[in-house]
């Protein structure tokens, strides 16, 4: 903490943030440093990567006929992303000349089955946390599935407020997805694997892993 304390102090968030996030779930640290360590990541996380700073990255800056979506493609992650933390409320909007915070993907995520707790990561970097809820935990298979980001339809415009019902599906036929809906419990059961997050939670998820990120299931 003396060494964080110290970047910190000279103003080298991104790499105060590099060197704690080594230290996240190491078990040599007690319960009290654990929390320590998290709140700080929690909040490093907000400012480095996910604020309009630009402390990973230069700022882009959009080049004619650049659309946000190929922008997204470029840095590994999705558009929507980019347009959260732009705060973009309509991919085709941006402007010759202006300048975005992105950041390069793709991001990665551990699904930590017993502790219910899915952690996302960024080249090598802490980058949140969210609770998460299992069903048929034992049929996991494989330790690292790959995402694949899939829609019930496709969505009818770029806006952030029109994408349909959306999930992750992930090989070996587990899927990331909301909470359980009306719809979900009248169609009985599930048979298959299902991590489920928060609404809120799983539109932040789904709007940060990518096609092709990595899921690396534990048990």
């Amino acid at each position: 903490m003396a060494q964080v304390n110290e970047l910190l102090a000279q103003g080298r968030l991104a790499d105060a943030m590099t060197h704690l996030s080594a230290w996240y779930g190491d078990s040599r640290l007690s319960d009290t440093q654990q929390k320590e360590v998290v709140s700080l990541l929690d909040q490093l996380a907000g400012t480095v990567i996910f604020s309009r700073e630009n402390l990973l990255e230069p700022a882009y800056e959009v080049q004619e006929n650049d659309r946000l979506e190929e922008i997204g493609k470029r840095y590994n992650v999705p558009w929507q992303l980019l347009a959260k933390i732009n705060g973009i409320h309509d991919a085709g909007s941006i402007q010759v000349g202006e300048k975005i915070k992105v950041v390069r993907g793709p991001f990665a995520a551990l699904a930590d089955l017993q502790r219910r707790e899915l952690t996302i990561m960024v080249d090598g970097r802490y980058a949140g946390r969210f609770s998460l809820d299992v069903t048929n935990a034992e049929k996991f298979q494989g330790e690292r599935l790959v995402v694949a980001r899939k829609w019930s339809a496709a969505p009818e415009s770029e806006s952030l407020h029109n994408q349909g019902e959306r999930w992750l599906e992930l090989s070996d036929g587990v899927t990331l997805r909301g909470p359980r809906t009306d719809i979900d419990v009248s169609a009985g059961p599930e048979v298959t694997p299902v991590l489920r997050l928060a609404l809120r939670d799983f539109g932040d998820l789904f709007d940060i892993l990518s096609e092709g990120s990595q899921v690396m299931i534990r048990r």
